[in-house]
């Protein structure tokens, strides 16, 4: 008797915890969302993910669009060439900033685009 008492009040403060979880991540979408524009909601609203993605209030996933769309990743580019493209960038911005920073910035910025790209 004891014991399901114990697992009841498990129960009760999981169901708790869920749904301050499930009001969290709402508000967090809802945050999220509010600080796009225009042309950035009209982007992520074609991705034929979004319908499922908004009614869940998935803020992961509308965190990993944003950067996407704002990386400049188009969404029907193949994500090697998206890399190929990324990489040459880099390689352009170390030609740049060589004098001032040495290879671990390169190293880091090479593997931030290439994490951006590969979130598909």
């Amino acid at each position: 008797d004891t014991e399901i008492d114990i697992q009841m009040e498990r129960i009760k403060q999981f169901v708790s915890r869920e749904y301050t979880l499930r009001s969290n991540m709402e508000i967090l979408y809802d945050l999220l969302w509010g600080q796009c524009i225009s042309a950035l909601l009209a982007n992520i609203k074609g991705i034929k993910e979004y319908e499922d993605e908004s009614d869940d209030f998935n803020a992961i996933w509308l965190l990993s669009e944003i950067k996407r769309s704002t990386s400049g990743i188009d969404n029907k580019t193949n994500p090697r060439i998206s890399l190929v493209i990324t990489c040459g960038t880099v390689i352009k911005k170390k030609v740049l900033i060589n004098v001032e920073k040495e290879l671990v910035c390169y190293n880091m910025e090479y593997h931030r685009c290439r994490n951006t790209i590969t979130m598909r």
